[in-house]
């Protein structure tokens, strides 16, 4: 009854989307995490939220930015929940209003999606699932930063793409290889004693990662297991598609990962000017820019053959729109905070 599609989150600025709960830490005001991994993550409201306010933002607007496009409003209803069937009938005299001619194209064609807006789902066509952590930036001594996860993070995000049927069969083939190169991380870090595994195409010196020391670097062979794994690292991982994504790649144990996103997330200071000196506020936790969080949509696709290409042709033109525009997610937009770009992963084929 549900299509899904996938998509990966990078933050483009500091992200802080609040949690509601009162803080046991230093900060006065934490993000939202995982209930059991602590990992940070968007909750299913909070991203629709946040999706929908933008959206709204250009239904009938005639100050658009180049990049961007108006959007309908039976379209907006559409994808994000219709009005109640009472509200309807205002629907219909606004449409009658706005084109006199009963007989002309445009009015068939508007009344038509009107009725079509009938059959909808009443929360909308498109529902959305909470955005979970995939890559945290982490400075180290040899580059900015390195894109830090761990097999957990990782395998997580591929086996919900297979689960819920993102990709065909080429494409899982490609997910499950991935899948067992994660994995085979687990027996690495008992094999060895370090706290975090990088990649490269030769030979190189171990950095340090923040306060992490104890690292190993392997070598890449493209023809040792028969994958391409640089490629698809960055297919399914790379918010921008980085060609050589995997080298900025750094696979932390789950544990130090765990307690990293746990203890050592950004904490600042927010402040005010009061009689010319500064006065704190509070404390902030803040998802720093460059991290990269993952998610899902479900896609109501269960409608008469005659209907569905108009459902469908909605649905084209909301994943155009929401892979293009800069997204502002959570708090403090009027400081800069929140702004995201998202990309839609596509399978082997479609690439």
């Amino acid at each position: 009854m549900y299509k899904h599609n996938a998509y990966l989150i990078e933050t483009i600025t500091n992200t802080h989307v609040g949690s509601g709960s009162t803080p046991t830490g230093i900060a006065d005001n934490i993000i939202q995490k995982d209930n059991i991994t602590s990992l940070p993550l968007f909750n299913p409201s909070s991203l629709k939220g946040a999706v929908r306010d933008h959206f709204e933002a250009f239904v009938g607007s005639n100050i658009q930015p180049p990049a961007s496009k108006k959007i309908k409003k039976n379209t907006f209803l559409t994808i994000f929940g219709r009005p109640e069937i009472s509200d309807f009938e205002k629907l219909q005299e606004q449409l009658d209003e706005e084109i006199e001619d009963k007989e002309s194209d445009e009015y068939k064609k508007r009344l038509k999606q009107l009725n079509l807006l009938k059959e909808a789902p009443r929360h909308g066509l498109v529902k959305f699932y909470e955005a979970r952590l995939l890559t945290l930036p982490l400075r180290s001594s040899d580059r900015v930063y390195y894109n830090a996860t761990c097999p957990e993070a990782v395998i997580d995000y591929f086996d919900n793409l297979l689960k819920h049927n993102i990709f065909d069969k080429s494409g899982n083939d490609e997910i499950n290889n991935l899948i067992k190169f994660f994995s085979s991380f687990y027996q690495y870090f008992e094999q060895n004693e370090c706290d975090f595994l990088i990649f490269a195409d030769k030979e190189k010196t171990i950095p340090m990662i923040e306060e992490y020391e104890k690292g190993k670097c392997e070598v890449l062979q493209s023809d040792a297991t028969g994958h391409d794994f640089v490629k698809l690292v960055c297919k399914y991982l790379s918010p921008s598609k980085v060609k050589n994504f995997i080298y900025s790649l750094a696979v932390f144990s789950d544990k130090n990962f765990y307690d990293i996103c746990k203890f050592g997330l950004p904490i600042i200071a927010r402040n005010h000017l009061e009689n010319g000196k500064s006065k704190n506020l509070f404390y902030e936790e803040m998802l720093p820019r460059r991290s990269v969080l993952w998610f899902m949509t479900g896609t109501y696709n269960h409608f008469p053959e005659n209907e569905q290409q108009t459902f469908d042709i909605i649905i084209i033109k909301f994943r155009e729109k929401l892979t293009t525009d800069i997204i502002q997610i959570g708090a403090n937009a009027s400081i800069g905070y929140g702004e995201t770009s998202i990309r839609e992963i596509k399978g082997a084929d479609c690439e």
